[in-house]
């Protein structure tokens, strides 16, 4: 759902009316990052969910959370330190990647109609 998206359009659209909302929750991560929620992220912001996002958006669900949800919900499972520094670097390489696109649209100035 790209409901922020459709908040943005309303209020670019029509100006003439007056909009209230709370910006508390304008990026909901729903306490659990996962690829659909990282997706409307994306969204809410404006960037493009390229091939880089895509390939290691799977690779966060089937790595990262079905670890992280294993342990969270009493599976006690061992988590080997390859795996762990691969899903480390996985999360601060995609951040990284994030913040680029992020500042890249700031300077292009991508958020003006």
């Amino acid at each position: 759902m790209r409901l922020h998206l459709r908040v943005v359009e309303f209020l670019t659209y029509n100006q003439a009316n007056t909009a209230k909302f709370s910006s508390d929750k304008s990026i909901d991560t729903e306490s659990n990052v996962n690829s659909k929620v990282f997706a409307n992220i994306l969204d809410t912001v404006g960037i493009q969910i390229d091939d880089y996002f895509s390939l290691r958006m799977l690779l966060l669900d089937g790595g990262l959370l079905a670890k992280r949800n294993a342990i969270a919900h009493g599976d006690k499972i061992e988590v080997e330190h390859d795996d762990y520094i691969q899903l480390h670097t996985l999360v601060i390489e995609m951040l990284d990647h994030f913040s680029n696109c992020l500042q890249n649209a700031a300077v292009l100035k991508e958020y003006e109609r």
